[in-house]
């Protein structure tokens, strides 16, 4: 088959019935795929020629002048997947899209999937979040730690106990109306861990409003501008937009994971519910999985068998 009759333009879907539509086939996935990975068309990685014809049955093109075989779906997202690739579709299609979440039971019914499966592909793509470039914050910014976690007596304030978590929020001020969010998780308070929250999220330049906490001072590269908070049950007015995205992290948490989740995924857990909340304006969802669809075909995705390296990539996501 010629590879360039898959090199159409590809549809833009205006809604989830749309989108089953335009990637119903093996066939349209696999032309969004080489569309997405060599958006000026293919180019033979050995010889650099441009025809290539692709195989019928295998996701396999041939270059016409070298013979050199390349696999579209190698070094990306959809390596070694064993589901048909109009079911991957659907999978990452559901996990994106939704603008609130989706549970892991409610995936399985969708999709018709594995639970286990489902847990793949949904840690699949929060590599692929927290892989992809992202821009520091800039303009006026609030930042504050918020603790995560059940009550515990024995710890209070900023201590953490073995069920709870520290994560440091930053909120662009738009207005009065939050723009962008960048999320951490940290293991203290201290001013070390906050200095390396805030040199890697926030733009020299920022001005920086916290609390009166001593673990912001001497914050290099930003204008900080305390405002201590005499009486913590008013904290929420002296920092509004983070006492709002924290409310909403914590719903997250209770509503659509039940309030369960563990050390080793919260980073990625962190960085999946940031890229929603930072997309939450997008009026067509399905164009967020086109988006995702070019990250994803640029970077190596762990596979099944590389959980225990993605267990420790997971980790390397907190700030320590």
């Amino acid at each position: 088959m010629p590879l360039p009759d898959l090199l159409l333009e590809l549809p833009a879907p205006e809604s989830g019935f749309d989108f089953d539509n335009a990637f119903s086939t093996r066939e349209a996935c696999l032309a969004a795929i080489i569309k997405a990975r060599w958006p000026e068309g293919f180019a033979c990685p050995e010889c650099g020629h441009r025809t290539a014809w692709l195989h019928r049955r295998r996701p396999i093109i041939e270059c016409a002048d070298c013979g050199r075989q390349t696999s579209p779906l190698a070094g990306t997202l959809f390596a070694n997947t064993k589901l048909p690739l109009p079911k991957a579709f659907k999978l990452c299609y559901l996990i994106v899209a939704a603008k609130s979440g989706i549970s892991m039971l409610e995936l399985t019914r969708q999709a018709g999937v594995a639970e286990a499966t489902a847990t793949l592909w949904k840690r699949k793509l929060r590599f692929v979040m927290a892989g992809r470039g992202k821009k520091p914050l800039s303009g006026t910014i609030e930042t504050d730690e918020v603790v995560i976690g059940g009550r515990d007596e024995e710890t209070q304030g900023r201590r953490l106990g073995p069920n709870k978590a520290l994560i440091v929020v930053s909120v662009e001020d738009d207005g009065g109306k939050c723009g962008r969010v960048r999320l951490s998780a940290v293991d203290s308070a201290s001013g070390e861990d906050l200095r390396r929250v805030v040199g890697k999220h926030v733009k020299p330049g920022s001005t920086l409003h916290t609390d009166g906490w001593n673990g912001y001072r001497g914050m290099p590269e930003v204008k900080h501008e305390p405002d201590p908070v005499r009486d913590p049950r008013k904290a929420h007015v002296k920092l509004p937009l983070v006492h709002r995205v924290a409310s909403l992290l914590k719903r997250h948490i209770l509503g659509i994971l039940h309030g369960s989740w563990h050390p080793e995924w919260l980073g990625w857990l962190l960085e999946e519910w940031e890229y929603r909340f930072n997309r939450r304006k997008a009026a067509r969802r399905p164009l967020l999985f086109e988006r995702l669809l070019g990250w994803g075909v640029e970077m190596r995705v762990p596979t099944r068998k590389d959980w225990h390296d993605y267990t420790l990539a997971a980790r390397e996501l907190r700030v320590t």
